[in-house]
């Protein structure tokens, strides 16, 4: 998966100069929203990996994950995971709230993209809501 860091995010990072990224939020386990992280980690300087308890359970079942995670621990990248009610450190004056998934019992995490970490932003006033891949909530019928 080369070609991801490569082709889209090398080239950003390399337009605005950045030679370290702090922080990488692996929103949930779906190939495509951590398959770069790797290469990233060997390209520049990883500061973390951000992962839910969901993503880390996943590691039992997906062999993709397992050597994503392995890898990760030989980078010596630190590995942090994270769940409703934390707040994500260093990101100076802005405020990072988690508020999905919680650390356990995600009865309604049926799939990967309903596990979605969910992260509200709060800086100078205005506040901005990450969702990775969540979906229209269901009624519970």
């Amino acid at each position: 998966m080369r070609y991801l860091v490569q082709w889209t995010a090398g080239p950003v990072l390399a337009r605005d100069r950045v030679a370290r990224v702090d922080t990488a939020i692996l929103s949930h386990p779906n190939l495509d929203h951590y398959s770069a992280v790797p290469d990233l980690a060997e390209r520049s300087t990883l500061g973390g990996v951000v992962v839910s308890p969901y993503f880390a359970e996943a590691e039992q079942s997906e062999g993709a994950i397992s050597r994503l995670l392995e890898r990760i621990k030989l980078l010596r990248v630190p590995l942090t995971i994270i769940s409703r009610g934390d707040c994500v450190r260093g990101a100076n004056d802005a405020t990072v709230e988690v508020l999905w998934p919680p650390a356990t019992g995600c009865g309604a995490c049926a799939d990967a993209n309903e596990a979605s970490i969910v992260l509200r932003i709060g800086w100078a006033g205005r506040r901005i809501l990450l969702c990775g891949d969540i979906g229209p909530r269901r009624s519970r019928n």
